[in-house]
């Protein structure tokens, strides 16, 4: 078989185009994934929405992302297993507000004050508590994106039905759970809590502390738990056990969204940043019924609402060369329009106090505005969250010695000193 010359340079000719479309096609592909931003996250509302509607947040950032999402014990491991390696898998990760220090001292993390004063940005409205949250040693070593309180919540419509205001102090909460609970099991409960063994009654604990005008740290810095505050504290936590579901024992973080949700409960506590899992859930929050209240405080204690706050930063062995590039990502992440986009798809989360001026925002999102009015009175504070290295070894302290008081087998007395003793030990660490 013969071949005219005018053949084989046509074939030639095709054959060249198709590689060099390949050719190109493959070199757009590497461009796009040199250029995007690989992110690390803790599966939080905020971090669902955005790895939800990535399009929106791309094209927000000018850069494509991709999204990883974790538990928060297994996003505590990721982390550190990835400050090993030579260089960063990832452009942001989410860290705990909680693990400020302990990831800034231990070099995880790069301070951003530089970074921010060379990129201009401008965080005059990001709200103010978070940002001193934020801050370690005066500085930055991350910016807020999730910033939320822990409040509680309740059934509007059952308590005007019993005519019961809404409550304001601890007394006020056990004496509607006792109205409300329906005794047996099978009825509603009074309340839900975080009543689970470790770090989950732990955290319940510090926040209960402050609530009764404790604080788990002394002015100098040491240990401060065996004190008549924490053992008031841990009354009122066994006080909740018989207003409570029958596994209140091992209810917590987003159990207790969901039994509230579902009706089994009357009032709960929980994150306003959780107003996402309700509606996914089914809860309709602009119909009215569910109320919202600051975090109940103990008679002639100052009330405060416990501040916690999801943060993106950067690893510290991030390459130079994609620094920049993540850095205006975080800042595109935690702007007014990202603040927006997530109020929209139904986070309670308040980055930029600025946006509590429109009227249209977050009017669908029923603590938005309570956050506002805590920052405001000066009530949304972290000081009962210890930004300590140690933060995460104290609930578990606190979670398992007053788990025993629940249980029966110790006295509030009892646990209040033997959490003292342990925490003594561990900052002496």
């Amino acid at each position: 078989m013969t071949t005219s010359r005018g053949s084989v340079s046509g074939a030639w000719k095709r054959a060249l185009s198709a590689a060099l479309a390949v050719f190109l096609v493959s070199s757009a592909g590497q461009a796009e994934e040199e250029q995007r931003i690989r992110i690390l996250s803790i599966s939080d509302p905020f971090a669902l929405v955005l790895s939800e509607r990535l399009p929106a947040f791309s094209a927000l950032v000018g850069a494509p992302l991709s999204v990883e999402l974790t538990g928060y014990t297994e996003l505590r491991r990721r982390i550190l297993l990835n400050a090993f390696q030579p260089s960063s898998a990832f452009d942001l990760i989410s860290i705990d507000m909680g693990w400020g220090r302990e990831v800034y001292a231990g070099g995880l993390v790069l301070p951003l004050e530089t970074l921010l004063q060379d990129a201009a940005a401008d965080l005059e409205t990001m709200l103010l508590s978070a940002r001193a949250g934020a801050t370690v040693d005066g500085q930055i070593v991350g910016l807020p994106v999730q910033p939320h309180a822990e409040v509680l919540f309740y059934d509007e419509e059952a308590l005007k039905a019993a005519g019961l205001s809404p409550p304001e102090t601890t007394e006020d909460v056990l004496r509607l759970g006792a109205a409300l609970h329906e005794p047996g099991g099978a009825g509603r409960a009074g309340i839900c809590w975080n009543a689970q063994r470790g770090a989950a009654l732990g955290q319940t604990m510090l926040h209960l502390l402050a609530a009764f005008g404790g604080r788990p740290l002394d002015e100098a810095g040491g240990a401060s738990l065996d004190t008549p505050e924490l053992r008031a504290a841990i009354d009122y936590a066994v006080s909740l056990v018989p207003l409570s579901p029958p596994n209140i024992l091992s209810m917590a973080w987003d159990e207790r969204i969901e039994a509230f949700v579902a009706g089994r409960c009357a009032m709960t506590y929980g994150w306003t940043g959780r107003t996402l899992l309700m509606q996914r859930l089914g809860l309709d929050l602009g119909a009215g019924g569910i109320g919202v209240a600051a975090a109940p405080h103990a008679p002639g204690v100052p009330a405060v609402s416990p501040l916690g706050a999801w943060l993106f930063a950067l690893p510290a062995n991030l390459a130079e060369e994609r620094r920049e590039r993540a850095l205006r990502a975080m800042l595109k992440l935690t702007s007014q329009e990202a603040n927006r986009a997530y109020l929209a798809a139904g986070v309670g989360a308040l980055l930029h106090t600025s946006l509590l001026t429109e009227r249209e925002v977050g009017t669908r999102n029923l603590a938005f505005r309570l956050l506002g009015a805590l920052e405001s009175r000066g009530e949304l504070v972290d000081w009962m969250r210890p930004n300590i290295p140690q933060f995460q070894a104290l609930t578990e302290i606190l979670g398992t010695e007053v788990y025993a008081v629940l249980l029966g087998q110790q006295d509030s007395a009892t646990a209040a000193a033997a959490s003292q003793a342990a925490f003594e030990r561990l900052l002496a660490e």
